[in-house]
């Protein structure tokens, strides 16, 4: 794991929790966040999910590759995000795995559609200290993780197979 670093940008997590689907048990389940994206003057996510990754994060992801490589990887699912997939996709192909999409796994929704940069930063950071605010176009962090748990069932229900 020493190839992994704090600014790479990425998280993984090993969970050993029951399937709430049936009583089978999911071996490891990683989480990943999208390798370091391109940048753009706008930070509405809408408009960023077309956003790609940059050359430097390619190159982490693929770090993370290696050392996904010592682990039994069975499946890979990424949102339908650019970014995710780009990142999905240098891992699947190291893995020689094929990367699935689930529309509900993507980051939360964030618009700042006629707003000065100034107001879109104090709102945006105004939905993170209250998990139920969202302003006009957006989601709140609990909606947010609400349909992150349906995806996550969602892909659990079809993955059921997997031990």
């Amino acid at each position: 794991m020493e190839k992994i670093h704090k600014e790479q940008e990425y998280v993984l997590a090993t969970l050993q929790k029951p399937n709430p689907i049936k009583d089978k048990h999911i071996k490891s389940f990683y989480l990943m966040r999208h390798a370091e994206k391109n940048r753009q003057e706008s930070h509405n996510s809408l408009i960023n999910a077309e956003l790609d990754i940059t050359t430097d994060g390619k190159a982490k992801t693929e770090s993370v590759a290696e050392y996904l490589l010592q682990n039994k990887i069975e499946v890979i699912y990424a949102s339908n995000y650019k970014r995710s997939v780009s990142t999905a996709q240098i891992i699947a192909d190291r893995l020689d795995l094929q990367v699935k999409q689930e529309e509900l796994i993507h980051e939360k929704i964030f618009s700042i559609d006629n707003l000065s940069d100034e107001q879109a930063f104090e709102l945006y950071n105004k939905s993170f200290e209250d998990w139920d605010y969202s302003n006009h176009g957006s989601e709140s962090i609990n909606q947010a993780v609400t349909r992150l748990k349906r995806g996550l069932v969602q892909i659990l229900e079809k993955e059921d197979h997997i031990t």
